[in-house]
């Protein structure tokens, strides 16, 4: 076997769990989660798991629905749905809009994200379940299907109620899901900063939206006696996205200097390791008797893992492969393995290598005639 070693501080940067280190953090929620959407890494939790009062962060889930219908056809946002007596009388947040009118699946959704409305949010559930208890069962449907094992909707609002509970973990799920399944409405949708309807105009309650240099663009917020101030969001900067979930905090100005303090903590602290047979360090690799001397090697799919950037700096790749491999090589074969070592030498990952291209072996007057050049010197 042969064996090269590679720095990793000048050409990589930008799984489920974090590396051996890890930085200390102090979140004031009572409940949070810090995620890197890349690698799955958990950046940071606190009480991640403990069921919490999920507020308007429940209407995310209603949002999802409305995009996942948009996504096959069934909902069009020029459609249209009736607003009930009981959607215009609903307290809380509203978008205002008024009874017996017919109002588009487009400003719904945009008074269900943007303005965290009450209205907007009983108006699309009536309209796509004919009442908000058989939407919740569609709900509970969604959450069970994304793996929310610690969720439980009742109504498609987040209205108090006992049983409309969550998990900070599971309301992550459901904000990757909504990042990665839906990209486009997504964008176009939770990033508007502001709404105007019946002449009313409201911003966005997301306080990490109007933060300059975060690169925010979602999610959405909670607030209820019982639940605290909560925050659902997502900020992506420098190839990297990342997903917060706070929850139970005393007050408006608590909940938007938390979510600032803990997403700024993962963008400076943290950064993403990435690997894929197209790196620069993934050199061809020698063949014995093949119809070309080398053949290209990589990994079988891209690998991202998240370490503090302290540690990556020091990092260094060991790659294992025989002097010479012998041929036929067929694409897919394992050929030899690729080491991630920390700074004191010990590995941290192995991953194991494949051939690129496959590889003919050369007939047998070439061999006996190479078989000679190699005794001969």
């Amino acid at each position: 076997m042969k064996f090269v070693v590679f720095l990793l501080g000048g050409f990589l940067f930008s799984a489920p769990v974090l590396a051996k280190e890890s930085v200390p953090y102090t979140s004031r929620a009572k409940e949070a989660i810090l995620i890197d959407t890349d690698s799955g890494a958990v950046l940071y939790e606190k009480n991640a798991d403990t069921r919490t009062v999920p507020s308007s962060m429940t209407k995310m889930m209603t949002a999802f629905i409305v995009l996942e219908k948009l996504k096959s056809g069934e909902l069009s946002l020029s459609q249209t749905f009736n607003v009930s007596r009981k959607a215009w009388k609903k307290g809380g947040a509203k978008m205002f809009i008024p009874h017996a009118a017919k109002i588009p699946v487009g400003d719904l959704l945009r008074g269900i994200i943007v303005v965290s409305g009450n209205d907007a949010s009983i108006a699309m559930a009536e309209g796509i379940a004919g009442s908000e208890e058989a939407f919740a069962h569609e709900m509970n449907a969604k959450a069970a299907e994304l793996g929310m094992t610690g969720s439980h909707f009742t109504n498609p609002t987040g209205w108090p109620d006992p049983e409309n509970y969550s998990t900070c973990r599971d309301l992550a799920k459901l904000s990757k899901a909504t990042i990665q399944l839906y990209p486009e409405l997504y964008k176009k949708f939770y990033s508007e900063k502001k709404m105007t309807y019946s002449e009313i105009k409201q911003p966005n309650r997301n306080p990490l939206l109007f933060v300059k240099d975060l690169g925010c663009d979602g999610l959405k917020t909670g607030h209820t006696d019982a639940g605290g101030y909560g925050l659902a969001a997502s900020s992506k900067k420098k190839g990297r996205r990342l997903i917060l979930v706070i929850n139970g905090l005393p007050s408006e100005k608590a909940r938007a200097e938390e979510g600032e303090s803990l997403m700024r903590f993962g963008l400076s602290f943290y950064d993403n390791l990435r690997l894929d047979q197209n790196d620069l360090a993934f050199k061809p690799a020698s063949v014995w008797m093949g119809v070309q001397n080398t053949v290209k090697v990589g990994l079988k799919e891209k690998w991202v893992k998240t370490y503090p950037k302290t540690q990556i700096r020091n990092m260094s790749l060991k790659f294992e492969l025989p002097e010479n491999i012998p041929a036929p090589i067929k694409a897919g074969d394992k050929v030899g393995q690729v080491a991630v070592l920390a700074s004191d030498g010990s590995v941290l990952e192995t991953l194991p290598l494949f051939a690129q291209e496959d590889v003919e072996r050369v007939g047998s007057l070439t061999r006996l005639w190479r078989g000679l050049k190699s005794l001969l010197g």
